[in-house]
């Protein structure tokens, strides 16, 4: 008998553990995932990305960094900090930056 605890995890009555793949999730429209890229890729697509939803009003855009407080240093440094936009790093994932503009 097998006992399913995690998404990623399978234990087994015997002691032994499994580990089955999870399945890779899809981006949503409202995010980027920059998880692979090395940093100016990275910032490319990020700065792309805002001028591209910048000329379409206000937003709401999550950029999924990872683990990588580098590349988010980079991000706020590099791109954010020359803009109005409002942006932080969320207490429940510091994983990710959410970047906000509203045009009023």
């Amino acid at each position: 008998m097998v006992n399913r605890l995690s998404p990623d995890i399978t234990h087994s009555l015997s002691g032994v553990v499994i580990f089955v793949p999870m399945a890779k999730r899809t981006p949503q429209p409202d995010e980027i995932d920059l998880h692979g890229l090395r940093h100016l890729p990275a910032l490319t697509l990020v700065r792309d990305t805002l001028a591209n939803r910048t000329q379409k009003g206000s937003f709401s855009l999550t950029i999924i960094t990872g683990n990588s407080t580098v590349l988010q240093d980079r991000i706020f440094d590099e791109i954010l900090a020359e803009t109005s936009f409002t942006y932080y790093i969320p207490s429940w994932n510091l994983g990710q930056i959410i970047v906000e503009n509203i045009v009023l």
